[in-house]
């Protein structure tokens, strides 16, 4: 084995706040300060903007509709196409599979799908996202190191793919422990040569696709910081920083990292927690 670890610098700008009342659209940027509140509701996730390419986030139309489905949309965006490859990419079963075929035939060839395995310390996660988001999707998740192992133009090709690793062993689409600090804690060394094994093996398994290992590039998203502000920081829920004026500081692999004003405390809550509620209220 002879593959190099290629390493990102993960930028970020902020998080995109929607008033209520108005729908006007501000930036938290890091430095910026927030005020955690109760959340009494969920909106509807994201809806608009194109599938097949980037977009400027503050181009789009968020919607302030409740949700009312079990995939995080109101009932007049649950047949949105962005929608539909929430439903290809996250359901289970038939309807999975029935929604990436509606998706292939509107887009006709139009995105491609990229199958990746990550490591995240206790498993190997199997998923797919689209070809042009792969380190954006990485950088969202908790990982040690990350590989592309497929492309193609077809959601439900990569989707049965997908599926098919799914069910080997060591492998999973759903990982049901995973953390910040597991994966901080875990040797990247270590990691490196688990992920090359298990690429080695799954390439015996009949799965559909031929895995080249000579063309394989691991991947780390790092933070845009120092990593020890993340190792030094405690995981909390909203509740233990309820009310407090906050300062925004950094996010990485799904968390926000968040600064207790005028102290040396700092603290990392899931992004899950605040994305798609009123959870976040930005002090005048």
């Amino acid at each position: 084995m002879n593959k190099s670890l290629i390493e990102y610098k993960l930028v970020f700008r902020g998080i995109i706040v929607q008033h209520i009342d108005d729908g006007s659209l501000n930036l938290v940027a890091p430095g910026d300060k927030i005020v955690i509140q109760e959340k009494s509701s969920d909106y509807c996730r994201w809806h608009d903007g194109p599938l097949d390419r980037k977009d400027n986030p503050f181009d789009r139309n968020y919607c302030l509709r409740k949700v009312s489905s079990k995939i995080g949309y109101c009932n007049a965006h649950i047949d949105s196409h962005r929608a539909l490859y929430n439903k290809c990419v996250t359901s289970a079963g038939y309807a999975s599979l029935y929604a990436c075929r509606l998706l292939d035939a509107l887009y006709n060839d139009k995105i491609e799908y990229t199958i990746y395995i990550l490591d995240y310390g206790h498993g190997l996660k199997v998923g797919v996202t689209r070809s042009w988001r792969f380190l954006e999707r990485i950088s969202e998740q908790p990982h040690i190191i990350a590989t592309k192992i497929y492309e193609t133009k077809s959601s439900l090709k990569a989707r049965e793919i997908e599926l098919k690793i799914s069910r080997i062993k060591e492998f999973t689409e759903r990982p049901k422990k995973r953390s910040l600090k597991n994966v901080l804690s875990y040797p990247p060394k270590l990691s490196y040569r688990k992920l090359y094994s298990s690429l080695n093996r799954l390439q015996r398994e009949n799965i559909g696709i031929h895995i080249d290992l000579e063309d394989i590039a691991f991947i780390r998203i790092l933070p845009s910081i120092d990593i020890t502000y993340y190792v030094k920081a405690i995981e909390t829920n909203l509740d233990k920083i309820k009310e407090e004026v906050l300062e925004v500081i950094d996010y990485w692999m799904g968390y926000i990292l968040l600064n207790r004003i005028n102290t040396n405390e700092y603290f990392i809550v899931h992004s899950k927690n605040l994305l798609h509620k009123n959870s976040i209220r930005v002090p005048r």
